[in-house]
């Protein structure tokens, strides 16, 4: 959680778990390139087994 809480791209507007060494992640994304960049600072932390992506692209389109 610190690693990423000082990103910007990290948060607001995401949650991020840890639960047995997988990091998940939840909330809204603006694009790949974030999600990536989270991806990968999270993989690389110590610890991490692995991670989850939960999270949904912004905009979200109602019906979709």
């Amino acid at each position: 959680m610190g690693e990423l809480t000082g990103r910007g791209w990290a948060f607001p507007g995401r949650d991020i778990v840890v639960r047995d060494g997988i990091v998940h992640l939840w909330g809204t994304v603006w694009s790949s390139d974030q999600l990536d960049a989270m991806r990968i600072a999270s993989e690389n932390m110590p610890g991490v087994k692995g991670m989850e992506d939960h999270t949904i692209p912004y905009p979200i389109m109602p019906g979709i």
